[in-house]
């Protein structure tokens, strides 16, 4: 998977990780538009928590796993510089985002950033 595919893959699955728990709260939290009793004499048709958890798991690993395959891109690159201009104009990162991702200061990261982006306009996507 290239970098934009890994990163519309992760929003993808949060989206669903959201969905999932959606499931945990209460039900008259869900659909707040009957008050009507007579709604919960068959059951509430939720999930059993341990699904929910196990499916919750499973698109958790996942996205693990891409997060895992894009650090492998970014350790592609040799220099700081490469990195932040790929994570920030490739991948679409905020200088905010890349830092913390990389490890490093957000003011240094922003020194480099605005340093190396006029040089390397080539990165851009």
């Amino acid at each position: 998977m290239n970098p934009t595919e890994i990163k519309a893959e992760l929003e993808r699955l949060n989206q669903v990780r959201l969905d999932i728990l959606k499931h945990q709260g209460p039900e008259r939290v869900k659909s707040e538009t009957s008050y009507v009793d007579a709604d919960s004499i068959h059951g509430n048709h939720r999930r059993a928590a341990i699904d929910i958890f196990e499916e919750y798991q499973r698109v958790t690993d996942r996205m693990d796993a891409l997060r895992q395959e894009l650090k492998e891109c970014v350790d592609r690159f040799e220099s700081l510089a490469e990195k932040v201009l790929f994570l920030v104009n490739v991948y679409g990162m905020t200088q905010k985002e890349a830092a913390e991702y990389l490890g490093y200061n957000y003011d240094y990261i922003r020194q480099v950033y605005s340093k190396n982006s006029q040089k390397n306009s080539h990165f851009r996507a």
